[in-house]
């Protein structure tokens, strides 16, 4: 997989936690805020860098938040997602 930029990785890393945190992809706008872009088309152009790199998938480009995280780093998210549970429950005890 080709590495990313800096700009990419925290894009990246942004809809990989809002996915994890909120279930669902950002909108491009709320990417765009993230980001600090103005126009919608700079997040475009770092999502379509992200899917041409292997990082992401778009499951339906028709529809908003349909950004799917690779299988790859989906079990990432999985084992992450376990981890904060885990550290939660062994807080509270």
């Amino acid at each position: 997989m080709e590495k990313l930029t800096s700009k990419q990785e925290k894009a990246f890393e942004f809809i990989r936690t809002h996915t994890l945190d909120k279930g669902y992809s950002p909108s491009l706008r709320e990417l765009c805020t993230f980001m600090g872009y103005k126009a919608v088309g700079s997040a475009q152009d770092v999502i379509a860098s992200l899917r041409r790199k292997g990082y992401i998938e778009q499951a339906d480009k028709q529809k908003a938040r349909a950004l799917i995280i690779c299988l790859f780093y989906q079990l990432a998210l999985c084992h992450e997602g376990v981890q904060r549970i885990f550290d939660h429950l062994k807080s509270t005890f």
